[in-house]
């Protein structure tokens, strides 16, 4: 059982600690080390072999998948929550089947993305395999060329032309299709090849274009089953009907409708004062709340009603003080204060949230510590207001919480109460109560439309009429970036001028502010203008609106809908934001969570693998745990044949991890020395190919990075463990297409790689504009997917390996020696080293100038730190990258109190170099590094706003670097939005002077060197 197997585990386990101990003595006989060694052998194969029975999963997909047992907040399938049983009510009701993807044996992936100027003709080799039916006796192959107006049918005539295929009866050009090589990626048909992914990638980025001639794949007729019933089967009758009620319930006015005849009370014709009541807090302990005194102190609970990212007014109020114990009682009603001004329950905006926070102060202190938190929505999951008395269990405040000046860190809160726990560490729960009416109070999605009383909301105000100097002002307004805060005569002015801003999508977030969102007359005049506005072009741009502000269930539709018509490849460059967007809805259900559901389904390759991932990233946080988990079986149960793909990914992923924790193991713990490191780890990696590569069903899986990539083992000769601190793995796979190149990745265990993913993702985005504005800037941003965490709650994932690169530390001291970091000439000799010829060195050079300035600019604006010679490097055809992104926003690193990194962005005297020798400063190429700079910031600069957006809506991702808002501003300084074009070309020039003039990035660079290239 499994009591006895974790004793055996742990006697084990202190029996190879012993005999490592005794490894470690310099006296130790030779024949006694190898009899020793010897116990050592046995005592692994039978940790691997206990091991192995924990790895073997006997559970279904899906149930492996959710994992449901390991969830910080555990979900128990047959006592599940309100909000739970809501979502799958909801659920059970959608026609999945109407658009699930029904292409697996023959995947399609089609992309928008811009392309080089320069992009006319490409090189194309088609290679011919085996088909004596098409006179095809032997392995061939034909070159070619093709323009963005050839199609896959086109191309395959093409080749039968060449090949001399004659057409008729069965040879028709339908019968074979395009493969691109190494990828299980198609193309046929008449739709131009410039569209596919694989070729516009290759296109990008210059490189010749190899496809396969294959017989088109045949649809198999074994189906793997969706999994659509047992998820019914999970919904109960009562649970659907209630759903029912909420959407489908009659309405009805009270002043006319009999009592005898009422079901309910409609929210907005419930005019009653709001109140809540504080009855008293239980298992209040120090192990509950760290922060809490004891008995010395007295607590109280304050409270407010907030909507969006705004306090109601006059919604905050405190509970009188008493003394602390672990059980303390109020029994107070919380109400305005008589005289004092309502809160009215019909003028509350449907999504409106209450906030309670319990406060200890010790009366010789003059301080309120902040000791636990829970915040709720008012209408419940099925449209009910709430009632009656509830049980909340508190969130622990954290030290950022407890230092806040001000709560606005609650707007991106968890609404549920905190079931992440484990026995004997309960926490602190709070009784509240509620007003309860004689009938259930009910609230719509939204209210039918009355037109607003003119008097209210204000009469149209002529364009004509506008002065020049209030047009100006409101351009200016529109103007601010997100992070500005309007002032109420800004508000005012906006409003008021509110029908001559329709027709521009920008200006709809800062009006949106403006409303008054307690006024019914505001909201329908709203609304009204909402179905008048202009849609922005770029669907990506309504991202903003779905931010916390906006709380509004018609703006938070609009905002879904102008996402509808996003095209899959953008849609997944921009999950990352999409799926924190989730956090913020009021409930599990959204029409956000539908449509990304449904976009997912219908196309599990570009969009519902990178989806899976995303949300496996996020299930493992405590306070949002239910909703991911719930969206996450929603889209396993009804993917169809992904979810098997998805479990071998996810398999071997942690046989991945747990490879790589023995490997830090080894060298940390028990102080193994690298060759026998590397030596147990390669043995790992042969196991790893006997009992998974060789047993995974239909011999190969799909790689993570990348489902489009198949492959079928690991090539274990080739695996090594770098020198870092966590030990990262490189791990080669081979190829499942007998024609494609193997596949290196690193895997790194024990890192955050969110920042990198975040990073990552915001230079592809900086690649799309500037290939937008005719700018390529060469950027090789490489795939990166978090894929778990170590048992210490720390970071675990994939990377891509960029081929034929090296650091710029390895180059330096593979061309310059021990002091080459002080040299200027090695990182020119390297690129003239692998391009002899006068023709590819000059390729080279102008590889380097675009890159190295598209990396200047973007580390410039997101203020990457650590930067060392170390994670910056060079492909041998020029291109200059970087790596390792664990620092963003300004966090340069320090060493006792010296700031190691004094430039925005690494450009030394070694890099300019490469552009004109030691004369550099009056040749051509500099002059166009220098340029290329100035073009690149600016055109980012013209996209400001979208980057703080895309930042902002990551702040509740919890990354340790951005944290809050503020952390934002380090962008928005960065982007330098008050200056025009020419003030902000010099400053950047500025910096690019300061940056060849300093010394310290060179001497920390030797520094690197000295440390990790002995």
């Amino acid at each position: 059982n499994f009591g006895q197997f974790e004793d055996a585990l742990d006697k084990l386990e202190g029996m190879e600690k012993v005999v490592r101990e005794l490894l470690a003595l310099d006296d130790l006989q030779a024949a006694l080390r190898e009899r020793i060694l010897s116990i050592a052998e046995t005592i692994k194969e039978s940790l691997q072999m206990l091991e192995n029975e924990v790895d073997r999963d006997d559970r279904e997909d899906i149930p492996a998948l959710l994992d449901w047992e390991n969830l910080a907040w555990t979900i128990v399938s047959d006592e599940p929550t309100a909000a739970v049983r809501a979502f799958r009510a909801r659920a059970s009701r959608e026609v999945h089947e109407n658009y699930i993807y029904k292409e697996y044996h023959f995947p399609k992936c089609y992309s928008t993305s811009p392309l080089p100027p320069e992009s006319h003709l490409m090189a194309c080799t088609v290679t011919i395999p085996p088909d004596p039916e098409f006179g095809f006796h032997i392995q061939d192959s034909v070159s070619t060329t093709i323009n963005e107006s050839d199609t896959a049918e086109t191309l395959v005539r093409t080749v039968y032309l060449k090949k001399n295929v004659v057409v008729g009866g069965d040879r028709t050009p339908s019968t074979h299709v395009l493969k691109a090589l190494g990828t299980e990626e198609y193309m046929d048909g008449t739709r131009p090849l410039w569209e596919y992914d694989f070729i516009r990638t290759h296109i990008r980025h210059q490189k010749k274009i190899h496809l396969i001639l294959v017989r088109r794949p045949q649809m198999p007729t074994d189906h793997y089953p969706t999994s659509s019933i047992v998820y019914e089967k999970m919904t109960s009758t009562e649970d659907a009907e209630k759903v029912l009620l909420e959407l489908d319930f009659p309405r009805y006015s009270i002043a006319q409708t009999q009592w005898s005849a009422m079901e309910y009370i409609p929210f907005k014709e419930l005019h009653h004062s709001y109140r809540v009541r504080v009855c008293g807090v239980d298992n209040l302990t120090k192990r509950s709340a760290p922060n809490f005194d004891g008995p010395s102190c007295d607590i109280f609970v304050r409270t407010f009603l907030y909507y969006g990212g705004t306090i109601i007014p006059n919604s905050a109020w405190q509970s009188h003080k008493c003394d602390a114990s672990s059980s303390a009682r109020w029994m107070q009603w919380l109400e305005h204060e008589e005289g004092g001004p309502n809160i009215w329950i019909d003028d509350l905006p449907r999504a409106t949230r209450v906030a309670f926070f319990l406060y200890s102060r010790v009366s010789s202190d003059d301080k309120d510590k902040l000791l636990a938190w829970t915040c709720m929505n008012l209408i419940d999951e099925c449209g009910q207001l709430e009632a009656g008395v509830k049980m909340r269990n508190m969130w622990r405040s954290t030290e950022r919480q407890q230092t806040s000046q001000t709560q606005t860190w609650i707007y991106r809160s968890a609404t549920r109460t905190n079931e992440a726990w484990k026995k004997g560490d309960e926490p602190v729960i709070l009784s509240i109560e509620f007003e309860k009416f004689a009938l259930p109070v009910v609230a719509p999605w939204t209210e039918a439309y009355q037109p607003p009383d003119e008097r209210e909301v204000g009469q149209m105000v002529a364009w004509k009429s506008i002065s020049g100097k209030i047009r100006s002002q409101i351009k200016a307004i529109c103007g601010k970036d997100p992070l500005h805060v309007m002032s109420d005569d800004e508000k005012g002015m906006l409003w008021k001028y509110r029908h001559h801003l329709i027709s521009d999508p920008s200006h709809l977030p800062k009006v949106l502010l403006c409303v008054n969102w307690q006024s019914h007359h505001h909201v329908h005049e709203m609304h009204r203008l909402l179905a008048k506005w202009k849609q922005p072009k770029a669907p990506i741009l309504a991202l903003e609106l779905l931010d916390i502000y906006y709380h509004d269930y018609e703006v938070r539709e609009y905002a879904v809908k102008c996402l509808t018509f996003i095209p899959d490849s953008e849609l997944q460059l921009f999950l990352l934001q999409l799926v924190q967007i989730l956090k913020f809805e009021p409930y599990h259900d959204s029409s956000l969570c539908r449509f990304l559901i449904r976009r997912a389904i219908q196309n599990p390759y570009q969009v519902g693998h990178h989806f899976f991932w995303h949300l496996k990233a996020e299930v493992v946080s405590s306070d949002h745990a239910e909703r991911y988990a719930v969206i996450m079986e929603e889209y396993l149960y009804h993917v169809g044949k992904h979810v098997m793909e998805l479990r071998k990914q996810n398999t071997l992923c942690k046989k991945l991890q747990r490879i790589a924790e023995t490997v830090q193991a080894s060298v940390g713990k028990y102080k193994l020395s690298e060759e026998k490191t590397e030596s147990e780890m390669k043995r790992d990696f042969d196991r790893l190919n006997i009992n998974f590569c060789n047993t995974v069903p239909g011999g190969k899986f799909q790689m993570v990075l990348d489902p489009r990539i198949e492959c079928t083992s690991v090539i274990v000769d080739t695996c090594r463990v770098f020198s870092s601190k966590k030990k990262p793995l490189k791990v080669s796979f081979r190829n499942a297409d007998p024609l494609g190149k193997d596949i290196p990745i690193i895997f790194k265990n024990g890192d955050d790689l969110r920042q990198d993913i975040l990073t990552l993702q915001l230079l592809k985005i900086m690649d799309k504009i500037w290939l937008s504005e005719k700018l390529d800037m060469r950027l090789l941003p490489y795939n990166c997917v978090a894929t778990g965490i170590t048992m210490n709650g720390e970071g675990a994932g994939m990377i891509q390996l960029v081929e034929s690169s090296d650091t710029t530390s390895s180059i330096q001291t593979r061309f310059g020696g021990s002091l080459g970091a002080l040299k200027e000439t090695t990182l020119n000799d390297y690129l003239k080293h692998h391009n002899p010829t006068e023709a590819s060195y000059s390729r080279a050079q102008e590889n380097f100038v675009q890159s190295c300035a598209g990396y200047c600019v973007a580390t410039y604006i997101l203020g990457i730190g650590d930067r060392h010679n170390g994670n910056i490097m060079l492909t041998k055809d020029g291109h200059l990258f970087h790596i390792d992104f664990g620092h963003f926003l300004g966090n340069f690193k320090s060493k006792m109190g010296i700031k190691r990194e004094r430039c925005p962005f690494v450009f030394t005297p070694e890099m300019a170099y490469i552009l004109g020798g030691k004369k550099y400063k009056k040749h051509e190429l500099f002059d166009r590094f220098k340029i290329t700079c100035s073009n690149a910031f600016n055109a980012i600069r013209k996209h400001g706003s979208m980057f703080i957006t895309l930042f902002s809506l990551m702040v509740s991702a919890g990354m340790p670097e951005l944290e809050s808002l503020s952390d934002v501003e380090y962008l928005r300084d960065r982007l330098l939005g008050e200056k025009s074009n020419n003030e902000a070309e010099n400053v950047f020039q500025k910096e690019i002077k300061n940056s060849l003039k300093s010394t310290s990035r060179q001497l920390d660079n030797l520094f690197h060197n000295l440390k990790h290239n002995k």
